[in-house]
């Protein structure tokens, strides 16, 4: 199985533009062999403020104080809190502590304090976002591509055990919520949806694909998850999304959707795949 023209080929053809109401077609993927993308539809809401500033969170004090010893991962936004009033001990009063956690960085900005980065991600502070909604989208795993004014900009994977493509489209991409922007939330999703917004504020065609996949034949398939489990190093015990990654993987390699929005790519991902390809 050849998955490179040319072993020194740094550079291999992007998706053709995706015509109206076709299929979006992907041959030759390790494992999956074809991969057909179906279109859904997509009813777009208009722009919403941007929610963090907008609904009601909890306080700085509750962040600041908050404990969590089943936290796998840093909790950025109290270590954020606590470097910041580190650094502005006059700001550290009940006055302020009382406040919500968004009207407090709303304050911080609307005052000049440029602290209130430390608070937020670096798409996070967007004065808009999208709102919409997905009609016909399954609620299996798998994979998605948006297309924009009918290129192909970025493929990415749902994994999520509650929905889906429907929980990973329409609760996580359609709605942002105020927690999505703060320095722990989601800087991927808030980040596409920002792109999103951009293309239907300039009245572009915008449209989603969507590809479901049944993960549980490829975890039990012994010759799979072994060259997964050799060639890949995942962070994390999400099996189910780290099936998910390898497909999406692939094809971001061979179709160039790192010069589109899909930017991170791992930098041994040609060596892993040719292994699997037997390209010595």
């Amino acid at each position: 199985m050849r998955l490179f023209e040319d072993e020194e080929e740094k550079k291999l053809p992007s998706l053709p533009a995706v015509k109206p109401g076709e299929d979006i077609i992907i041959n030759d993927i390790p494992f999956l062999g074809k991969a057909i993308f179906k279109s859904v539809l997509i009813q777009y809401k208009g722009n919403i403020p941007n929610p963090l500033y907008t609904e009601k969170t909890n306080t700085v004090r509750h962040y600041y104080n908050r404990e969590n010893p089943n936290r796998k991962s840093k909790d950025k936004l109290k270590l954020n809190l606590i470097s910041f009033f580190k650094n502005n001990p006059d700001l550290f009063i009940d006055e302020i502590l009382d406040l919500e956690l968004g009207k407090f960085i709303l304050k911080l900005k609307q005052d000049g304090n440029d602290g209130y980065k430390t608070l937020v991600h670096g798409f996070g502070d967007e004065d808009e976002y999208v709102s919409f909604k997905i009609k016909n989208l399954p609620e299996g795993k798998g994979l998605y591509i948006w297309v924009a004014d009918n290129n192909p900009k970025y493929i990415g994977i749902a994994s999520s055990d509650s929905g889906g493509l429907r929980n990973r489209i329409d609760r996580e991409y359609g709605s942002v919520t105020a927690y999505k922007c703060n320095i722990d939330g989601h800087t991927q999703t808030c980040e596409s949806n920002a792109k999103l917004r951009d293309e239907f504020n300039a009245k572009r065609n915008v449209a989603l694909y969507v590809f479901p996949i049944d993960v549980e034949v490829y975890k039990n398939n012994p010759e799979f998850m072994e060259y997964m489990n050799n060639n890949f190093k995942f962070k994390g015990t999400n099996v189910d999304k780290n099936v998910l990654e390898v497909f999406e993987k692939f094809i971001i390699k061979k179709h160039n959707f790192k010069d589109g929005w899909n930017k991170r790519l791992e930098e041994n991902f040609v060596s892993r795949f040719k292994v699997l390809a037997g390209i010595k």
